[in-house]
């Protein structure tokens, strides 16, 4: 049982307790799958995916074992320390210039394995404002973890979002969108439902 107040500043106590809580009840899953309110998550594709990376016929660099995160990775990605950033990060609380490599918060998978040994790592290892930093990053850097790139397989329904502008992302790699809102993700929904039913 976990004891915090449900708010946005305690992300990252509610990310670790899921580690917890994934160690407990879910030890033998190969995967996990983190991901924020407001993503489509497209199914069949993903378990597509999944399912290749367990099969034990395939041989090629993409295999996935243990200790692995799968995500849109981000890399050297500078500290922002402006007064006007909405979490403005002072050096007491991130000392690098720099984050180490994370994974995109709204969406990540990861070998389950690395449930107990973040949850675990995170008591000796100060939180961070922002948990996909934290857990992703700060923690798996720590751990040695690897990462699989997914970076093609996720979009977004930001009108900047040149790729989604004209509704063609493709339903058969596109495995996360992330929605601006509950129109957006009714439409992106019933894409990805019709092109099932097909």
């Amino acid at each position: 049982l976990e004891d915090f107040v449900e708010a946005h500043a305690n992300s990252t106590l509610r990310s670790v307790a899921g580690r917890r809580w994934v160690r407990t009840y879910c030890p033998n899953a190969r995967f996990t799958l983190k991901v924020d309110p407001g993503v489509v998550v497209n199914t069949v594709p993903l378990l597509n995916y999944l399912a290749q990376l367990s099969d034990s016929n395939v041989t090629r660099p993409a295999l996935v074992r243990e200790n692995t995160f799968l995500c849109k990775a981000h890399t050297n990605v500078t500290v922002n320390r402006q007064q006007s950033a909405a979490y403005p990060i002072s050096r007491e609380q991130f000392a690098a210039d720099v984050y180490p490599t994370f994974c995109e918060g709204c969406a990540y998978m990861f070998t389950t394995d690395l449930a107990g040994k973040l949850a675990d790592l995170s008591e000796n290892v100060r939180e961070f404002v922002f948990e996909d930093v934290y857990l992703t990053g700060m923690l798996a850097t720590k751990l040695n973890a690897s990462y699989v790139r997914l970076g093609r397989n996720y979009t977004s329904t930001d009108p900047s979002n040149a790729k989604y502008a004209a509704a063609n992302f493709s339903i058969d790699y596109t495995l996360f969108v992330h929605t601006t809102g509950l129109n957006e993700f009714s439409y992106t929904w019933n894409r990805i439902y019709d092109k099932i039913k097909d």
